[in-house]
Parts: C-alpha cells; sequence; structure tokens
C-alpha cells in the first residue's frame, strides 16, 4: 500500500459546519465551558504536523484465518532534530495546600506533568488514542462488529487518585460500559469531567467509589480536572464501537477484529490534537484486508515549520 492510499480528505457526507453556540438560546456559564473545553481540543495542535509512513505494510496473519476481520497496528513517535517536551515538575508550593495534605503529595518524590510522555529511548509517544471510523456513510455510520465484541466488557474501566494524579492518565470507553472512580488517598479530590455533549462532577472523600454514570460516544474528548489540585488532570474518549485504543509506554498500539475494508484512522493527542489538522478529525483512509494485519509502521510527530 502506498502512501497515496492514506490521504486527508473531507468526504462529503461530513462535510458539515461543527455546531454553532448562537442558537438564540441564551449563554450561561455551563454553556460557556463547553465552549471553551470543545475549543481547547479542536484548536490544540496548530503547532505540530504528523508524518505518515510512506509505505503501510500489509501481510497474513496465520493466527487470524477469518478473511473478514483484520488487525491494524503502529506506533507514534517523536520525530524531529528538536529535542522533545520532557514532563514538568509540578511546584506544590504554588496552590497553598494544607501541610498534611503537601506531605502526602510529596511522600513518593516529584510529581510530574503528563502531557507529553515520550520514551527517552525509542522515542515512542504514549496516551495517544487511535481508533476506526467508517470512510463513507457520515458520522452516523456504524463499522460491523466482530461477533466477541458485540457485548460490552464486563470488567469497568476504573480511574484511581493517587498522589501523582490520576491513575490512567487516558482511558477509551465503550457506551454503556462502567467507569469506575477510587479515591484511596487520605485527601479529598473532585472528579470533573467536561465534554461537548456532557459534564459532571463528584466529590472523593477519602475512601470513596463512585460510578460515572451514562457516559454518551460524542466527538470530542471529555477533559477531567480536579477543583482542589488543579494540577491534575486526564482525558476519557467515549465511543459506540470497539475499534480504539491508546498508544502504551513505547508509543505502539494495536486495534484488533476490524471489518476488512476502506475504513478511517483517527489519531488524536492532547497537546498535538488531530494528527493531520483540521482535516485529520475525518482520519485518513486506510484498506484492511481481512486474515491480515497493516502495520503502519511509524506515524511520526513533530513541531510544524515556522512560517
Amino acid at each position: 500500500m502506498q502512501f497515496d492510499d492514506m490521504r486527508y480528505d473531507r468526504p462529503e457526507p461530513e462535510a458539515r459546519s461543527p455546531r454553532k453556540f448562537d442558537d438564540g438560546k441564551p449563554f450561561n456559564r455551563r454553556s460557556i465551558l463547553r465552549k471553551l473545553v470543545a475549543g481547547s481540543a479542536l484548536g490544540t495542535g496548530t503547532g505540530f504536523e504528523v508524518l505518515w509512513p510512506k509505505r503501510v505494510r500489509a501481510f497474513e496473519d496465520p493466527k487470524n484465518p477469518d478473511q473478514a476481520w483484520g488487525t491494524v497496528k503502529g506506533r507514534i513517535v517523536w520525530k524531529s532534530d528538536a529535542a522533545p517536551p520532557k514532563p514538568r515538575e509540578i511546584d506544590l508550593t504554588k496552590y497553598g495546600l494544607k501541610p498534611a495534605d503537601h506531605q502526602w503529595f510529596s511522600s513518593k518524590g516529584p510529581i510530574y506533568t503528563e502531557d507529553w510522555v515520550i520514551h527517552p529511548e525509542n522515542l515512542g509517544i504514549r496516551w495517544t488514542f487511535v481508533w476506526m471510523i467508517p470512510a463513507v456513510g457520515g458520522p452516523k455510520a456504524k463499522l460491523p462488529v466482530h461477533p466477541s465484541l458485540e457485548k460490552l466488557p464486563e470488567s469497568p474501566v476504573t480511574f484511581e487518585q493517587p498522589c501523582s494524579g490520576f491513575a490512567p492518565h487516558a482511558v477509551g470507553v465503550r457506551q454503556g460500559q462502567k467507569l469506575v472512580v477510587t479515591n484511596e488517598s487520605p485527601v479529598v479530590h473532585a472528579f470533573q469531567w467536561n465534554g461537548f455533549a456532557q459534564t459532571g462532577n463528584q466529590i472523593m472523600n477519602p475512601g470513596a467509589k463512585i460510578e460515572i454514570p451514562k457516559l454518551v460516544a460524542e466527538r470530542q474528548a471529555l477533559k477531567v480536572s480536579c477543583a482542589p489540585h488543579p494540577w491534575e488532570s486526564a482525558w476519557i474518549r467515549v465511543f459506540d464501537h470497539p475499534y480504539f485504543t491508546l498508544s502504551d509506554a513505547d508509543g505502539r498500539f494495536e486495534i484488533r477484529n476490524v471489518p476488512s475494508g476502506n475504513h478511517r484512522i483517527v489519531v488524536w493527542h492532547e497537546t498535538a490534537g488531530w494528527l493531520g489538522g483540521n482535516a485529520g478529525r475525518n482520519g485518513a483512509t486506510l484498506l484492511v484486508e481481512g486474515g491480515g494485519t497493516v502495520d503502519m509502521g511509524e506515524v511520526g510527530m513533530k513541531p510544524a515549520a515556522k512560517s
């Protein structure tokens, strides 16, 4: 498969203007907050560009004889002569913490930001969302779902709030799947989530365990924050299908049992935004061959050249 098979174009069914907020309804604090969150999700990434591989390898998978389904994998990496961003240490003295709280937060050493987590040796970029969408049919189109993936996972997706911040830093959730948040620390936290179509806030007392109800699939990521501790942040993306994943500590990703055929692959990072710019929201076309694996190799990311 050549590079020309992967392109950023906008098919007619999805060529729609973004939702407007000036629809005659009065603004309020919550609507303004949603607007800011959505604008942040759309506007980030203008300072970065993506380097798609010139060739995408496809090969037969002897472990998958089913010609109706295939696998997509690859690795998100930092590809620039410039040094990759490093996590920044959080200065806890800026937040007016109680002495006991400060002692707990610093009990296991320095706390670092996680907006960029890049492997120091192989330059893999962690916490990048990757998912598949249909190539045609518009936003309401659905990919066929493999029989083994039709039922929602029985085990919930979990968030914890250790002294280092939310753990994990990012999660993908299927609509209807349980999301459970626990606080096993001696400190009072909050779990706030804000997206375009949904928002909420839960006070997390020490020992609390709560289930976040009825998250629905939406185009934007949900920003997670903790008002008492503003340096803490995380991300949630909610999908109405099972074809999504997050890159690991080496930048690797893999999506199994994808239906064969032409689809689109979408990549989003909280700081770099949509890989491919605004058009990247619609993904890059990719042919998935049944009974095989499409290996995209290294998908590079680097700062955009200054004009």
